[in-house]
């Protein structure tokens, strides 16, 4: 009898883990739930529904661009940004008003083709890029170039 107790009594430990793992589980995926559907809040303002792949704002916009001339385009309300190679005027034109907060009055796309460099010993390639000169309606500013 001392057998088929000791195999009853694993058993019973077995069934005791098991459902605390789960319990532990179930913990965890409604804390991800819980930060999934704060961070969904959080993103949904930034949506863009476009031709392109791009399903959030801040994925089209890259960086801004800090030259001498763009600093000058600042005082005539014209920003200069990187932005996918894909994304259009349209795209660009959303992202910016939802991130920045602004109206955008016109967008101008620039198209840098790919190039190839420095042919006979070791060739260097400069990607294809877009940049998006972006005019905003008079009393509106991006507090990031100022």
């Amino acid at each position: 009898m001392s057998v088929l107790d000791f195999f009853k009594r694993r058993r019973e430990t077995e069934k005791r883990r098991s459902a605390e793992k789960e319990k532990k589980r179930e913990e965890k995926n409604s804390l991800n739930r819980n930060q999934s559907d704060r961070e969904d809040k959080k993103e949904k303002d930034l949506r863009i529904v476009g031709k392109t792949k791009y399903f959030f704002a801040k994925d089209i916009l890259l960086a801004p661009v800090l030259t001498e001339k763009s600093r000058d385009l600042l005082k005539l309300n014209k920003y200069i940004f990187k932005v996918q190679p894909k994304a259009n005027r349209k795209e660009v034109r959303e992202a910016v008003e939802k991130i920045f907060n602004v109206q955008v009055e016109k967008v101008n796309i620039l198209k840098l083709n790919k190039r190839v460099r420095g042919r006979l010993k070791i060739p260097s390639i400069r990607p294809l890029t877009k940049k998006a000169l972006i005019t905003l309606k008079p009393d509106n500013r991006i507090s990031i170039f100022d």
